[in-house]
């Protein structure tokens, strides 16, 4: 998206929608269960919220006292969502190692499933230079590189076998918190618990 609009949940709730130029507040709402993961397709004509219970809804900005539909849901707490850059494709993730690939605009359509992580499924990325690519972290210490609308799994990262950013750790325990990258698109950021490791692309 352009950056003209950014949206932050709140702890009781609240879906707070701005603008960025000028700064200004749109919207206060207040979404059904609490908030895990937010994301904006590139059209910025919603936002698109995932919660606790397992459910996509769709709050939108240009009706910024309209309350949230809908969208989808799963068996289990949703804990990341990510649009491909096409807004053809909505991603999700949950607890339960899966993540899910359906149409953005029929999101009861699934396209593909994405099976390979152990543990539950933390974050999704999208590198804005290989829109056709996703990248996901889990709690199983893995990053997976895929073939989402196939649901191919192309790359496997085990983080704990970084050294020395692992060595003295007895349990090895490692789980992926977020995802970002560089403005020249080479590089991933990782953030993984209380640490941090870079890794070219």
């Amino acid at each position: 998206p352009s950056g003209n609009y950014l949206a932050a949940i709140a702890d009781n709730k609240q879906l707070i929608l701005f603008h960025t130029r000028p700064w200004r507040c749109l919207s206060v709402r207040t979404a059904a269960r609490r908030c895990t993961s937010l994301a904006i397709p590139q059209a910025e004509d919603r936002v698109l919220l995932a919660d606790k219970s397992g459910d996509i809804y769709s709050f939108s900005i240009h009706q910024p006292q309209e309350a949230g539909h809908l969208q989808l849901g799963h068996l289990s707490m949703l804990l990341a969502v990510a649009v491909s850059p096409d807004d053809r494709y909505l991603v999700t993730s949950d607890r339960d190692e899966k993540i899910r690939v359906s149409f953005l605009e029929k999101p009861h359509v699934i396209e593909a499933f994405c099976l390979g992580h152990s543990e539950f499924v933390s974050e999704l990325f999208i590198p804005p230079n290989h829109p056709q690519l996703l990248v996901s972290g889990s709690g199983d210490g893995t990053l997976r590189l895929w073939d989402f609308t196939r649901g191919k799994e192309l790359h496997c990262c085990d983080l704990r076998s970084l050294e020395p950013w692992c060595r003295g750790s007895e349990e090895r325990q490692v789980a992926v918190v977020r995802i970002t990258h560089s403005l020249q698109g080479d590089y991933l950021a990782v953030l993984c618990d209380k640490k941090s490791q870079k890794i070219q692309i």
